[in-house]
C-alpha cells in the first residue's frame, strides 16, 4: 500500500512545485531589477549618485539654468571674480582586479557648481603619460575612468579657472600582477559545484526507504529545488566580493604657515581593519606616521610640517598615493629708501640726518662717518621704519665728512671749515673805523686851537654810517661779515627715484634776507668725472631739483654765495643700481 501510494503522489508534489516556480520568478526577476543583483558597470559610481541627483531634480531643475543665465555672479564670485563657475573636482580610485578605476566627483552644487567648461585630465603609468582627456561635470555629479596597466597609474585633473589655490588633484594606484583576475572568475563556477552536493546529500536523508526504486526518484527532487536555493546565495556571493573594499581618497592643501595637509576620506565599505600611513619628504624622511580605521563616508587629517617640496601620503602598501608640492611663498622684498641730508652748524660742527623715505628696514644696517684720511669719527647701527628719521652729530670737524649706509646703500658727503679764520680779520677791521677819530686828535697841535679841535670830530662822526662797504644794504647777516653778498645757504640732500638720481640744492636762509641775489655754480660727477656743470639762484627757504638717469656712483657739488662763512661745498653721493 505504501509503495503504491507514494508514486501516485509525485505528480501533485511536481504540480506544486511547477506553481511554486512560476510564482517566485516574476517577483524575483521584479525584486532583481532594484536589488542587489547589478552588475559591476563602468560607470557604477555614477549610478549610484545618479537617484540621489534625480532625486533633487524635480525641486532643483527650473533654478538649475538661472545661474547660468539670468545671474551675471555666482556665489563663489564674490571674493573671487575671475572664478568661471562653482565647482571643485576632487579624484578617488580603487582597484577593479588589475584595473585601477578613477573616480572623479565634482563637489560643487548643483547649479553654480556646474562645469560650464572642461577640464584636462592626464593619465600616467609609471610616470609616462600614456592617457590624456577633458571631464565636464555638473555639480555633485561624478564620472569614471578606468585603465588596465601595470605599476604605479596615476590621474591628475585640472580644477576650473579661477579656481583659489593652484590644487591639481590626483591619486596613485598599483593594482598588482594580472594573477588575481584568474581566482575571480573561479567563484561563480563554485555554484555549479554546489548542485552536485546536495545529491550527495540528498541520499543521506532517504536512507529510511530501503528499496533502490525510491532513491532515483528523489534525486530528481533536489535539482529542481536546489536552483531556488542556490538564487538566494548567489546574489549574497556578488556582494561579498566588493563589500570588505574601501575607497578612500585625499585631498592636500598648502597652510601659509608652510605646514601640509591631508583629507583623506572613505566613500566605500567601512575599513575593517587599521592601516599604516606615512608621510615622507622628498628625501624619503618619515615625517609622520600612523593608523587609519575609516567607516563609510568617514574623514580624518593629517598635517606636517613646515615642511616646503614634495610631501608623499602613503597608505598601505598599494591602497592610495598622495603627493602634495608646496614651497616657500616668494615675499617680494621691498627695499627701503634713505634720504640724507648734512649741514655744517655754525660753521664746522657736521650733521647727518637720515630720513626713510621707503619701506621699513627689515634688519640692522651699519654706518660709519670718516674723515678726508679715512679715520672713523662715528660708526653703528640703524634700522629705520617708514618715515623715520636718525640724526647723527659728529661734531666740530674739519674738511670732507662722509657718511656710509650698509653697502654703500646710501651715503653723503660735506665740507666744513673752522670759521674763526675768517671771522678773527673782520672783527679786526670794524674796530678801525672807530679808532680813526682817536688818531685826529694828533693833528690838533698844528691849528694849537684846542677848542676846533675838539668839534672837528663831532662833525666827522656823522659821515660814520657810510663807511660799511655794503653800500645800500644792512643784512644780519653782514653785521660780522660786511663781504657776505646775502644771507643765503645752501645744503645738498639726494634721494633714489628707481635708478635716477634726485639732488635736492636747499637754500637754508630764511625769505627776503636769505634770497640769493646772485646765481651760483654746482657740478655734477659720474664715478669722479665731471659730465654736468650749471647754476642756481634759489629764493630763501626754498629748494631746486638735479636729476641724473646715467648710473654709476653720482656726486652733486654746489658753490655757496659770495662772502658765505667758511668754504664749504654742500655735496651728496648716490649710486641708484
Amino acid at each position: 500500500m505504501r509503495r503504491n501510494t507514494y508514486p501516485g503522489n509525485i505528480p501533485i508534489i511536481f504540480t506544486v512545485l511547477i506553481l511554486f516556480v512560476l510564482i517566485i520568478t516574476p517577483l524575483y526577476a521584479q525584486d532583481g531589477g532594484n536589488g542587489k543583483g547589478k552588475g559591476k558597470g563602468k560607470n557604477q559610481n555614477q549610478e549610484v549618485t545618479a537617484p540621489d541627483q534625480s532625486a533633487e531634480q524635480p525641486a532643483d531643475s527650473p533654478s538649475e539654468p538661472e545661474p547660468a543665465s539670468s545671474e551675471p555672479r555666482l556665489a563663489c564670485q564674490k571674493n573671487n571674480p575671475d572664478r568661471l563657475d562653482c565647482s571643485s573636482l576632487e579624484v578617488t580610485g580603487y582597484c577593479d582586479g588589475t584595473t585601477a578605476v578613477f573616480v572623479i566627483r565634482n563637489t560643487g552644487e548643483s547649479g553654480e557648481g556646474d562645469m560650464v567648461s572642461p577640464t584636462a585630465y592626464q593619465l600616467l603609468e609609471n610616470g609616462t603619460m600614456v592617457q590624456s582627456g577633458s571631464v565636464q561635470i555638473g555639480g555633485g555629479q561624478t564620472t569614471e575612468i578606468r585603465y588596465s596597466g601595470s605599476g604605479d597609474i596615476t590621474l591628475t585633473v585640472d580644477q576650473q579657472v579661477g579656481h583659489p589655490g593652484s590644487s591639481h588633484p590626483r591619486v596613485t594606484l598599483n593594482c598588482g600582477a594580472p594573477a588575481e583576475p584568474t581566482t575571480v572568475p573561479t567563484d561563480p563556477p563554485t555554484p555549479t559545484q554546489i548542485p552536485t552536493q546536495p545529491p550527495t546529500s540528498t541520499p543521506t536523508t532517504p536512507p529510511t526507504p530501503t528499496p533502490t526504486e525510491e532513491v532515483t526518484p528523489e534525486p530528481t527532487l533536489p535539482p529542481t529545488a536546489t536552483p531556488t536555493q542556490d538564487v538566494t546565495p548567489e546574489p549574497t556571493f556578488t556582494p561579498t566580493d566588493e563589500a570588505p573594499r574601501p575607497s578612500l581618497y585625499a585631498i592636500n592643501y598648502c597652510n601659509e604657515d608652510g605646514s601640509v595637509g591631508f583629507y583623506v576620506g572613505n566613500r566605500g565599505d567601512a575599513m575593517t581593519v587599521p592601516v599604516y600611513y606615512t608621510v615622507t619628504d622628498s628625501n624619503g624622511n618619515i615625517l609622520e606616521d600612523g593608523w587609519i580605521q575609516l567607516g563609510l563616508y568617514e574623514g580624518y587629517t593629517i598635517e606636517v610640517g613646515p615642511v616646503y617640496g614634495t610631501v608623499t601620503l602613503q597608505i598601505g602598501d598599494d591602497i592610495l598615493t598622495q603627493v602634495a608640492e608646496c614651497y616657500t611663498p616668494t615675499e617680494e622684498v621691498y627695499p627701503p629708501n634713505l634720504y640724507i641730508t648734512n649741514t655744517c652748524a655754525d660753521g664746522d660742527v657736521v650733521i647727518f640726518e637720515i630720513l626713510n623715505v621707503g619701506y621699513a628696514m627689515t634688519e640692522p644696517m651699519y654706518y660709519t662717518v670718516t674723515d678726508v684720511y679715512g679715520n672713523y669719527l662715528d660708526e653703528g647701527w640703524l634700522q629705520l621704519d617708514y618715515y623715520e628719521s636718525m640724526t647723527i652729530n659728529v661734531g666740530p670737524q674739519s674738511g670732507l665728512i662722509t657718511l656710509v649706509v650698509g653697502d654703500w646703500l646710501a651715503y653723503s658727503q660735506v665740507e666744513c671749515y673752522v670759521p674763526t679764520e675768517e671771522v678773527t680779520p673782520t672783527e679786526a677791521v670794524t674796530p678801525e673805523p672807530t679808532f680813526t677819530p682817536t688818531a685826529t686828535p694828533t693833528d690838533e697841535p698844528t691849528p694849537e686851537v684846542t677848542p676846533t679841535a675838539e668839534v672837528t670830530p663831532t662833525e666827522e662822526v656823522t659821515p660814520e654810517p657810510t663807511i660799511p662797504p655794503t653800500g645800500t644794504t644792512n643784512l644780519a647777516c653782514q653785521k660780522n661779515n660786511p663781504d657776505r653778498l646775502d644771507c643765503s645757504s645752501l645744503e645738498v640732500t639726494s634721494y633714489c627715484d628707481g635708478s635716477t638720481a634726485v639732488f635736492v640744492i636747499y637754500n637754508s636762509g630764511e625769505a627776503g634776507e636769505g634770497d640769493m641775489l646772485q646765481a651760483t655754480e654746482y657740478r655734477l660727477f659720474q664715478n669722479n668725472a665731471l659730465v654736468e656743470t650749471g647754476t642756481v639762484q634759489i629764493a630763501g627757504g626754498t629748494w631746486t631739483t638735479v636729476s641724473f638717469s646715467g648710473g654709476g656712483r653720482i656726486t652733486l657739488q654746489a658753490d655757496q654765495q659770495i662772502g658765505h662763512p667758511g668754504k664749504s661745498l654742500p655735496q651728496s653721493t648716490l649710486t641708484c643700481g
